[in-house]
């Protein structure tokens, strides 16, 4: 609230004086002068104030007459009115709220005003010092300007005073922590309860009675010795318990360590089986590659069965025919051209056969597949491998579980020794102070010990439980990879087995194909010769009629052997073909060659014979040849069986080499690193040596039963004290049912509205928020009807005041303040009794009053309620 000066006061008293009169209108009689003088004097009044322009006045300061009024040009008008305007500006800044957080908007704000008062300065003081027209305005009218500049310089004075006591007042934040710094209602009503009970005479001890007990008290250094004694002993248990977490992290350590291992040893074994699978899937695809068995029965089928050269062989001539043709018609050379032509014939089916059998697995295969089964490892070793690696994880578990045990056994004696220390502390302190200490700082000590103590055994507790998670989930750990060892060799074996299945029905059906062959060539062989020899017998007729003839016949029926088995016994004559062509031939030869067959016929006969005895040697050796190739046949056959027998034997007894060679690197590897680690660690002996200096079991429950008979007698003090502790609660409940008090101050002397409402600016005390509430910056709101006693002080400075106290907008209390003339501070102070409604609605109205006028000063006060 902007404070207003003597000429204020006596300009709006007259301004308000004389509208009244004039009302709408003004009388001619007045002079011009005086009514500039008038317009102006109400523009500085209102200017200054909150209060608006009466319409009489708007309407004679317009523009067009305050020019015709002042004989200024429009230059200077414009200046007038920037000053005004900048005043206007001045106004509105000094109602704006200062924020108690920003400092920054303070300041910006305070070099706006200071720009805003410079300009208005300047405009001022250049209108005032022109030479224009402005001197030859009346004297009245410039010293009314004068006059309005000068009450502007007086309120830009007094502005800048209220601005630096806003600016050096405490802000939000700082009453903020002023008011965390004081006591809440709980500190407050324990104080409360504390001065009740200190000021209770009942059951009060005698001064003697007093003086004998405090020198029974203990002296302030024995405790002190005490305490450091206990605190050296607290420390050392500190100490070994950190030693024992150190042993614990370590242990941790280690168990990460080794789950590291266990999983690059799964991931290996992992890579091994996707090689494993990949070299299967390699075999299956060279086995899909081989000849299907479809397509080798349809090229079998393909040839003539038995039945074809059974039909065949019966169409043909007789072994007796044959000999009689050949005794007569048989000739050396003819003979000779067809023995080589019968040695191509068997030249192009052995070709043909040993075609087929480079479509069978070479040596070269064999020899690739023996040096694979070389580099692998045979079962037997991989076993032993195996075994001993299962032998160093179950040496290995053993060890932990005797660390296990020997760490179990020193977290028992640490807790024992720790609860005997413990026990005998307290005991000891039980005996010095049980005829020293009173029962509060008994009950202090024990229940601090008793923390200590449970905190240290949560700790151990802690630690143990988590060494336990460790061992248990390391030992599931260990339980799942055996199993998936022991579920991966059994896949492995299952794949082994399928893969040896698939090789034994894969030999067993090319052995079958080659013995099918085997047959297939013989039976063609035979064939062969017989019709061989069925052609010699023909070519043997046709040679007496015509060589050319037989020479040709021999090529044909040579190319005719290239073909397959049922060609040539459809392009074979028949039988009564080749009986009557003989006959045929022997009729025109006997008219012809009657006197050679006399002279040639011993001949002939010899040389039939001889020529019969080298047919037979010959057929002979095709047939030990074809023995002899049969045998080998079924020797290679027997061997490839022995070689595929041998290479799904060793593959069964076999592994990779290199695998497992890097394996047992690991394996050694991680048992070193063990093995050092294992050197690293605390040995048996010391760990018992430590052991045997901590405190026993017995010692331990001796000091466990002298505590807990301590305990039982310590019960019935308790039961006591809980009694007399429900006692004091049902006694506090009443002392706050009697303190249900608010009080609100009011420290910037800000009031709002027309009627002077008090604006609070903070609630320093409020031991009920559900009965007492400020609404808004104004209202008291009071939730329960009843008796309340209302205190109230408030301050002013040179300024007398009423205070009102309205209920709801009715007055119920009325306060004048004391007319201490010589004082500078006037006050006014008193109590109260009055009866709130439910819901009731408290304001304060604070009028300053100064030789009958009413108006508002600076101000500081307080109001307090209290339920009775």
């Amino acid at each position: 609230m902007r404070p207003a000066s003597a000429t204020q006061h006596s300009h709006q008293s007259s301004t308000s004086h004389q509208n009244s009169k004039r009302g709408s209108g003004e009388p001619a009689g007045i002079p011009k002068s005086k009514r500039n003088l008038q317009a102006l004097s109400d523009l500085n009044h209102f200017s200054t104030t909150d209060q608006q322009l009466p319409p009489s006045t708007s309407s004679r300061l317009s523009s067009s007459r305050v020019k015709q009024s002042l004989k200024i040009d429009s230059t200077q008008f414009n200046s007038l009115t920037s000053a005004y305007g900048t005043l206007d500006l001045v106004k509105e800044g000094l109602t704006m709220p200062v924020s108690n957080k920003e400092n920054a908007l303070k300041q910006q704000y305070l070099s706006q005003r200071q720009d805003v008062l410079n300009h208005l300065t300047k405009q001022m003081d250049d209108t005032l010092n022109s030479q224009t027209d402005w001197i030859n305005i009346q004297s009245i009218v410039r010293h009314t300007i004068q006059t309005l500049y000068d009450l502007f310089q007086q309120q830009n004075i007094r502005v800048g005073q209220q601005i630096e006591q806003l600016m050096q007042a405490n802000n939000r934040v700082d009453i903020t922590e002023a008011l965390s710094k004081k006591a809440d209602v709980e500190d407050l009503s324990n104080i409360v309860s504390d001065v009740i009970r200190a000021t209770s005479f009942d059951h009060r001890p005698e001064l003697d009675d007093l003086r004998k007990q405090l020198t029974m008290k203990v002296g302030k250094l024995e405790i002190a010795q005490t305490l450091k004694a206990n605190t050296a002993v607290i420390e050392e248990l500190g100490k070994e318990n950190k030693l024992a977490r150190d042993k614990l992290d370590e242990l941790s350590g280690e168990l990460d360590q080794l789950r590291a291992k266990c999983e690059g040893e799964r991931q290996d074994s992992l890579q091994k089986a996707a090689k494993m699978y990949k070299e299967i899937e390699k075999l299956q695809v060279g086995l899909e590659r081989k000849v299907s068995l479809e397509l080798f029965n349809e090229r079998v089928e393909s040839k003539a069965d038995k039945q074809m050269v059974l039909n065949a062989v019966i169409n043909k001539v007789s072994k007796i025919e044959l000999e009689q043709v050949l005794q007569t018609k048989v000739d050396r050379l003819d003979f000779e051209t067809n023995i080589n032509v019968l040695k191509a014939t068997v030249e192009e089916d052995m070709q043909s056969l040993l075609e087929c059998m480079g479509t069978k697995a070479s040596l070269d295969d064999l020899h690739y597949f023996k040096s694979e089964l070389v580099s692998k490892l045979e079962k037997t070793e991989l076993e032993a491998f195996r075994q001993d690696f299962v032998d160093r994880i179950a040496n290995f578990d053993q060890r932990l579980v005797e660390r296990n045990t020997l760490l179990q056994q020193f977290g028992e004696a640490l807790e024992q020794k720790v609860e005997g220390l413990v026990q005998g502390l307290r005991h000891s302190m039980e005996d010095q102070l049980s005829l020293k200490l009173n029962f509060s700082d008994f009950t202090s000590l024990k229940s601090d010990t008793r923390e200590q103590f449970d905190r240290l055994n949560d700790v151990v507790a802690v630690g143990w439980s988590e060494h336990q998670t460790k061992l248990e989930g390391l030992t599931a750990r260990m339980l799942s990879l055996t199993q998936h060892n022991e579920s991966f060799s059994h896949e492995t074996r299952a794949d082994h087995q399928r893969l040896r299945d698939q090789l034994s029905h894969l030999v067993r059906e090319r052995s079958e194909d080659l013995l099918r062959l085997g047959e297939l060539m013989k039976d063609s062989a035979k064939q062969t010769v017989t019709d061989v020899l069925s052609e010699l017998d023909s070519r043997c007729n046709h040679l007496s009629v015509n060589l050319s003839q037989t020479q040709e016949s021999h090529s044909r029926e040579i190319q005719s052997l290239t073909q397959f088995v049922r060609d040539e016994v459809q392009d074979k004559v028949r039988v009564d073909e080749v009986q009557d062509a003989l006959r045929r031939l022997s009729e025109g030869i006997t008219t012809k060659c009657e006197s050679l067959r006399q002279e040639m016929g011993l001949s002939m006969q010899v040389r039939n014979e001889e020529s019969l005895q080298r047919m037979n040697a010959t057929f002979e050796q095709f047939s030990q040849q074809l023995r002899e190739q049969q045998a080998n046949l079924q020797q290679i056959d027997n061997s490839v069986e022995m070689k595929i027998g041998t290479v799904r034997s060793e593959l069964q007894m076999k592994a990779d080499k290199k695998a497992t060679v890097q394996n047992l690197d690991v394996v050694n590897q991680t048992l070193s690193n063990l093995s050092k680690e294992v050197l690293i660690r605390a040995k048996l002996q010391d760990v018992t040596s430590l052991l045997d200096k901590k405190v026993n079991a017995e010692d331990y429950k001796l000091e466990l039963t002298v505590l807990s008979q301590s305990l039982h007698r310590l019960s019935a003090d308790l039961h006591h004290f809980s009694l007399k502790f429900d006692d004091q609660q049902n006694l506090n409940e009443i002392l706050c049912a009697e303190n249900c008090v608010a009080r609100w101050l009011w420290k910037n002397g800000r009031t709002q509205g027309s009627i002077p409402l008090i604006q609070w600016d903070l609630e320093s005390v409020n031991t009920c928020p559900e009965n007492y509430q400020l609404t808004n910056e104004s209202v008291l709101s009071v939730e329960a009807a009843g008796l309340y006693e209302l205190t109230m002080a408030f301050f002013a400075k040179k300024r007398r005041a009423v205070v009102r106290v309205m209920v709801n907008e009715e007055c119920v209390c009325r306060k004048d303040m004391d007319e201490n003339e010589g004082s500078i501070v006037k006050k006014v102070c008193g109590i109260e009794f009055v009866v709130l409604p439910a819901k009731a609605r408290v304001v304060v109205v604070f009028e300053c009053m100064e030789n009958g006028y009413q108006g508002v000063v600076q101000a500081e006060g307080f109001v307090g309620l209290r339920k009775l």
